[in-house]
């Protein structure tokens, strides 16, 4: 473990890091001491969780609380994660037209952000939405394609 200087936007922090995790547009640093981004928070990892589970409401009400706390390009993508499990929520109980509302809402707003946004491919997860069969089984319907090391960040943190 190692004394590190992370940058948060315009602050910066002294913290030790325990591993660090590159994706495409960010680093997210893994701390003993909390940092003061919601992407580094374990309402994040169990929202993301909840969602690759396929636990439509509890991913949605965890990404809430993250989505408050953001702006910009990580509020549009939040609202866009958050949006695609509502539609699924709904799909799943059976409302095609709220589902529909919803998937229109989260395309809207992706996009407006990258295809590949914090190591999750939102565009093909969305389109894939828009495909899904509400008669399949749950247990097929799509998830969202993460990056690997994004997703043995989730799980490994959330098994502790």
């Amino acid at each position: 473990m190692a004394k590190e200087t992370i940058h948060r936007g315009k602050k910066k922090f002294v913290a030790d890091v325990l591993w660090t995790i590159q994706l495409k547009n960010r680093t997210l640093a893994v701390t003993q001491t909390p940092l003061l981004t919601p992407f580094d928070s374990q309402m994040y990892r169990s929202g993301l969780c909840a969602l690759l589970e396929r636990r439509w409401y509890d991913a949605h009400e965890d990404l809430e609380h993250v989505w408050r706390q953001c702006t910009g390009d990580d509020r549009l993508f939040l609202q866009a994660l958050i949006q695609g499990a509502v539609c699924l929520e709904h799909r799943h109980r059976d409302n095609q037209r709220e589902s529909w509302g919803q998937l229109r809402k989260a395309r809207e707003k992706a996009n407006r952000i990258p295809s590949f946004f914090m190591g999750i491919h939102l565009d093909e997860w969305l389109a894939a939405l828009h495909e899904l069969d509400p008669q399949s089984p749950k247990e097929k319907w799509p998830t969202p394609q993460l990056e690997p090391a994004l997703e043995r960040w989730i799980f490994e943190k959330t098994a502790d």
